[in-house]
């Protein structure tokens, strides 16, 4: 079943257009992920899906609803989870109170709660009285993931959720998104590690200059060298 569908998506900032009939699909218990350089437009057409900043013109659908006239508070309760790139945690609150600021009612099944968020997040669950301030970037990472969850989305957007991690904790949040799949949870990650990549994503949009250049499997991807070198190659 298709959760999220774009077409012909443009956004821009001002009279700066950044993103140029995109048009994708990402299907429930499935994860897509949009590689592509900095500037490419990932964060902003993650932003446009969320009613964020950016002025927007075309169609995206999620589970059948037209979001294009939405506002974020509305999107957000009709199951759409966002983990921005900065993660903005509160760090004067604890790893509890993170997780109580982002709980929302379940629009049906079951609700998500802090035991459920640890289990996902296992080194969480002897941090739920420390405070965000005082948590390395990967902890708060997952926090920051615990955090969206709790407001039982049906999909999650994921702005690169590996950078500047660890590998251990890298490993933490592939497990996580593998059960998140599992559970029938639709994910779009903004991401530039290939490696992280082929480990959780079931397809692949390259994107660069605001345009789609190709859609397809992580393994077509691998096999398309030209397409690579002149859209991923540094």
């Amino acid at each position: 079943m298709t959760l999220l569908e774009i077409r012909d998506l443009d956004a821009w900032y001002g009279r700066a257009q950044i993103l140029f009939g995109v048009s994708l699909e990402v299907e429930a218990g499935e994860a897509a992920v949009l590689i592509g350089r900095n500037d490419a437009g990932k964060s902003t057409l993650m932003k446009s899906i969320m009613g964020l900043e950016a002025e927007r013109r075309g169609t995206i659908r999620f589970d059948g609803a037209d979001l294009i006239a939405e506002p974020t508070h509305r999107i957000a309760r009709r199951g759409m989870g966002y983990v921005p790139e900065d993660r903005r945690i509160f760090t004067d609150l604890t790893v509890a109170e993170n997780l109580a600021v982002g709980r929302l009612p379940p629009n049906s099944g079951e609700a998500w709660t802090p035991e459920a968020a640890f289990e996902l997040f296992p080194p969480l669950a002897a941090m739920r009285e420390r405070k965000g301030g005082q948590m390395s970037g990967g902890e708060q990472q997952m926090l920051t993931i615990a955090r969206a969850l709790m407001g039982n989305p049906r999909f999650l957007l994921l702005d690169e959720p590996s950078e500047g991690l660890a590998p251990v904790i890298i490993e933490v949040i592939a497990g996580a998104i593998a059960k998140l799949k599992a559970r029938g949870v639709g994910l779009l990650l903004s991401e530039q590690n290939l490696h992280f990549a082929r480990a959780v994503a079931d397809r692949a949009f390259v994107l660069d200059r605001g345009h789609i250049r190709f859609a397809g499997t992580l393994a077509e991807l691998d096999a398309d060298a030209a397409l690579k070198e002149q859209y991923l190659s540094i």
